[in-house]
């Protein structure tokens, strides 16, 4: 076994699903628990059972993967809760959300965002899955490939091809500050903040859709690139 292998064996790797027993978090946890290099708990376990906490509390595992029900549209703030439990039972462990790209979860509050976006259409093996606990295991976030843009997923970093106003607004939002904010840190305009905004969007390919939180999506495609 490789060292690197080794270190990777360290990570320990829980299971947890929303609402009902499903196959989705049952299959992950066997693919990842009999082809991944990581350490994952012999079975998924829910949320709602008190047990669930406690496993987290004691076993203090690196990485979450939180999987709703599948099939099922929860609300926000009912994963948000549940990202906030998990985050107040344990402070070293990381979340990575498994859900649909976009959408409503994107909007969840700053506080109680996951580490770690894997769209369940980047599942065609567990390699994604593998590089986003990796990633939120060493700190950093990581979206799967459905959530950028063709351009940014096939060019590297695309935080290079922002100006140096854009980046340093891109950085000041990822920091949770307001247009307003801003405006009064950069000493600039509320007018100019809303256009160094919107050229952040261009650059970064993101479309005005009602299906993806654009400000949300930059911040963690901000700190996919920065924190790796």
């Amino acid at each position: 076994m490789s060292p690197a292998d080794a270190s990777n064996r360290s990570i320990r790797v829980l299971v947890v699903y929303l609402r009902e027993w499903h196959t989705r978090a049952y299959g992950m946890n066997e693919i990842l628990r009999l082809s991944s290099p990581f350490d994952v708990y012999r079975e998924p376990v829910g949320l709602e059972d008190p047990a669930t906490l406690e496993l987290i509390r004691t076993q203090r595992p690196e990485v979450v993967l939180l999987t709703p029900a599948t099939g099922r549209s929860l609300p926000a703030s009912e994963i948000g809760a549940a990202l906030t439990a998990i985050e107040e039972t344990s402070d070293a462990t990381g979340v990575v959300l498994l859900t649909e790209r976009g959408g409503s979860l994107a909007t969840l509050p700053t506080p109680t965002r996951p580490r770690a976006y894997v769209a369940s259409v980047d599942l065609g093996g567990k390699e994604v899955m593998v590089t986003a606990i990796r990633a939120v295991a060493e700190g950093s976030a990581y979206l799967s490939p459905s959530f950028l843009a063709p351009s940014i997923a096939q060019d590297g970093n695309p935080l290079r091809a922002l100006t140096q106003q854009q980046h340093e607004v891109l950085r000041l939002m990822a920091d949770g500050l307001s247009n307003t904010a801003i405006a009064d840190r950069m000493v600039l305009s509320a007018k100019a903040v809303e256009n160094h905004i919107t050229g952040v969007f261009r650059v970064l390919d993101l479309k005005d859709e009602d299906t993806i939180n654009r400000r949300v999506t930059a911040v963690l495609i901000y700190n996919r690139y920065t924190w790796l």
